[in-house]
């Protein structure tokens, strides 16, 4: 099994992981704006930010900021979201 699969494999068994990787295929968001739009606590999606950056999925845009993080998805985790849409087949 190569790495970006088991990845994807590890993301599916996170619902909130996937909903960010497909809500930052679209464009970059901040954890509040996800807590609007999607309803889950703000804490669970900064969380799952940091684990998803830790990994390389994603990055945030600007770290300085304390209030307002923006954070987009990179290269890997599109290869990640497209390898969970090809399992999810």
């Amino acid at each position: 099994m190569e790495k970006n699969e088991k990845i994807a494999y590890d993301i599916l068994g996170s619902p909130l992981k996937k909903i960010l990787l497909e809500e930052l295929d679209v464009s970059p968001k901040t954890a509040t704006h996800i807590k609007k739009t999607k309803q889950k606590p703000r804490e669970s999606i900064s969380r799952a930010f940091s684990e998803l950056k830790k990994i390389g999925l994603v990055k945030c845009k600007n770290e300085w900021h304390h209030r307002y993080r923006f954070y987009s998805i990179t290269e890997d985790g599109k290869s990640v979201l497209k390898k969970i849409k090809e399992i999810e087949k």
